[in-house]
């Protein structure tokens, strides 16, 4: 059951914050949504990732002292995507607030800055489990 209990957990963080981001911000849902999602995809993607790279990475050849560097080919083989370091989620989190700039979504101008503090925060609670 412990499983059951973590996922439950998860759960209520994720409702939580979506409560939160309902109350707290200035966009109607339409508006967020597909950041959000997309924040969600990236970071399963990028756990997947992780994943990957420590199975990867042991078993990569090398000749004269250097290891062959890890390819989309690899990960694919390995059901993960390749995610150059800049499209990577901690990456992302750990840009500045000045690094934002206004993201326009047909037509509504939406700026990063609520999204990456949301991802920020939940990267620094490390939720588990979405991997």
């Amino acid at each position: 059951m412990p499983q059951l209990e973590h996922i439950e957990a998860i759960e209520k963080r994720l409702w939580s914050a979506a409560d939160n981001l309902r109350a707290n911000s200035n966009y109607a849902s339409n508006e967020y949504f597909l950041p959000v999602m997309g924040l969600l995809f990236l970071r399963h993607a990028y756990s997947r990732y992780l994943a990957a790279e420590a199975r990867i990475e042991p078993g990569l050849p090398s000749r004269g002292g250097k290891t062959r560097a890890l390819s989309k080919e690899d990960l694919s083989q390995q059901g993960a995507i390749f995610l150059r370091p800049n499209a990577q989620f901690d990456h992302l989190v750990a840009l500045p607030d000045s690094a934002d700039r206004p993201r326009h979504h047909r037509g509504h101008g939406v700026h990063r800055r609520g999204l990456r503090e949301s991802a920020r925060r939940a990267a620094q609670g490390r939720i588990s489990g979405t991997g």
